[in-house]
């Protein structure tokens, strides 16, 4: 699995940063949720308001461990686009194989530290991320 890693700020203060893990395997992305990792690490994790994203193609959670906490956005994909990993990404998983298809699929997030946000830049984070995921999708597909 590769890693690539950005970090986005703004003039006011606000910061996140961009994380894409990415494979030819699709189970190394597909098998685990994007909280896996948080609960793993003994953060609590619980979904974010639906208010903070417009986009079905994105979700959102949040984790608080201690003083910690953290705005989680993401999105799974592959070369046809963002189809999250459910039924309809693991069929085509397998249609790839049968026909013998490679393909590379992708985990994106959009990391924030949520005590450091008020609600205008937590809606800021979330664009930024409603933004990034189709191009990435679109440039898999290209």
């Amino acid at each position: 699995m590769d890693y690539i890693s950005r970090r986005y700020w703004r003039a006011d203060g606000t910061t996140a940063t961009l994380v894409l893990s990415t494979s030819p395997i699709a189970k190394s992305i597909y098998r685990a949720g994007a909280d896996v990792p948080f609960h793993g690490s003994g953060y609590a994790v619980a979904p974010a308001p639906a208010s903070i994203v417009s986009s079905s193609e994105v979700a959102a959670f949040t984790a608080r461990k201690e003083n910690e906490e953290y705005l989680l956005l993401y999105a799974f994909g592959e070369r046809r686009g963002l189809l999250g990993n459910g039924l309809q990404a693991w069929g085509l998983v397998a249609l790839d194989a049968i026909f013998g298809q490679p393909n590379d699929y992708f985990l994106a997030r959009v990391l924030a530290p949520l005590h450091e946000l008020d609600a205008l830049q937590a809606a800021q984070v979330a664009g930024l991320a409603e933004r990034l995921f189709p191009r990435l999708a679109s440039s898999y597909g290209a």
